[in-house]
């Protein structure tokens, strides 16, 4: 019979702290990367729908054709009473017509000659 190698067994490492602390931060990491993509996906779809709401409204509006607004009739205007005319205290200055000039005939050398 052959005979078995006795190897001796190795000790298995013990997980240090450092370790510890890695494999947590790690799981961490994982979680909050996918989180962190879920909630873009969340808000691409929102988005999405909100622009589609827009593009609809949008749309609706200009597919309404718009009705032409008639002109109202205007009304006659009313007239006013006239202003009333104020009196003044002091007397109104009248301009005197200036004198006229009376023309008078020049004689001249050959009609008082012929006299």
């Amino acid at each position: 019979m052959a005979k078995k190698k006795n190897n001796p067994k190795k000790a298995t490492p013990q997980e240090t702290i450092l370790d510890k602390i890695a494999d947590k931060v790690g799981h961490l990491a994982g979680g909050l990367v996918a989180g962190k993509n879920h909630l873009v996906e969340m808000a691409e779809e929102k988005i999405d729908l909100v622009k589609s709401t827009i593009q609809n409204i949008t749309a609706k509006k200009k597919a309404i054709p718009k009705k032409a607004v008639k002109a109202k009739a205007k009304k006659a205007a009313v007239k006013s009473a006239p202003a009333a005319v104020k009196k003044s205290t002091r007397p109104a200055t009248v301009k005197k017509a200036s004198p006229v000039k009376k023309a008078t005939k020049k004689v001249t050398k050959k009609a008082s000659a012929k006299k």
